[in-house]
């Protein structure tokens, strides 16, 4: 068997490590392919490994599950489809699916696992405001000390929601096809935060220009407006998405996202057509207040 080129290795990781838009370029996309199958063929799991991302990155999610399937059962269920398959179930943001993957990777007794994987799970648990299912089985596992008081946290935050209208499963599938619309055209870290006082989800990255920003807000609303589920539809009504390039703690309370968007019908068009029934009496048309 021969050895992978140095150079194979180092474009696999640069392609797939990058932070910013996607590339799509042809050229390097085939660069990036003949160099996945090189790998293919020196190192068989790891090649299964890159050439899932490689589906990902094209968002060829529905190939990129089925592929490690398959891999899995030919193979077995080893540590790095393990975590292979729970960072391409999350680039779906598939939240049930990422939960039960997450945690059959973090409960298996074979597995060593990284600390990193375990807070990604309580983040990701936190951040979908669910602690069902085996969540407290995975921190006992792990000894996270302060496990009773997260789940608390969780527990508090689902009540607030409820109190406020909103009901957990509209809220993360809002949540789900917002992550889902960026990572289409995006491979950026995401910070993201649900201000539950004013009903507001905010995704934050410093790779994006103001114009990006724009751009993914019009997206993510539009494919919310265009959900077939109607009932969907009105209940989300009540939660305004929007994406910006500043840090989220630095988001003034006065903050008017679309003060400098006033020329932009289309986005304003599209705000009050999706937030029709929940839009103040003193927007006009001219500039909405977030």
């Amino acid at each position: 068997m021969s050895l992978q080129p140095q150079g194979d290795i180092e474009f696999i990781n640069a392609m797939f490590a990058q932070e910013g838009r996607k590339t799509l370029n042809p050229f390097k996309l085939k660069r990036l392919d003949d160099a996945i199958k090189a790998l293919e063929h020196t190192d068989p799991i790891q090649g299964i490994s890159a050439r899932a991302y490689y589906y990902c990155h094209q968002n060829q999610y529905e190939l990129a599950i089925s592929f490690l399937d398959k891999a899995i059962k030919k193979n077995g269920y080893n540590h790095i489809f393990a975590n292979t398959k729970v960072i391409v179930v999350r680039t779906t943001s598939n939240w049930s699916l990422l939960k039960s993957e997450s945690e059959n990777l973090l409960m298996a007794a074979e597995f060593k696992v990284e600390e990193e994987r375990v807070i990604k799970y309580i983040t990701d648990s936190e951040l979908y405001v669910d602690n069902t299912g085996k969540f407290m089985e995975v921190l006992n596992k792990y000894n996270i000390e302060d496990r009773h008081q997260i789940s608390a946290q969780i527990e508090l935050k689902a009540e607030q929601l409820t109190s406020k209208g909103i009901d957990l499963l509209t809220y993360r599938k809002i949540l789900s096809i917002s992550i889902k619309e960026i990572n289409k055209e995006y491979d950026v870290s995401l910070n993201i935060e649900f201000n539950i006082d004013k009903l507001q989800l905010i995704f934050s990255s410093e790779f994006w220009t103001f114009e990006e920003t724009v751009d993914l807000t019009k997206k993510i609303n539009r494919t919310i407006l265009n959900d077939d589920d109607l009932d969907f539809q009105i209940a989300a009504d009540e939660i305004e998405v929007f994406c910006v390039n500043i840090p989220i703690n630095k988001i003034p309370q006065d903050f008017i996202y679309y003060e400098d968007n006033d020329n932009d019908d289309d986005l304003i068009e599209l705000i009050e057509t999706r937030m029709a029934h929940n839009l103040s009496p003193e927007v006009d048309g001219e500039e909405l207040h977030v």
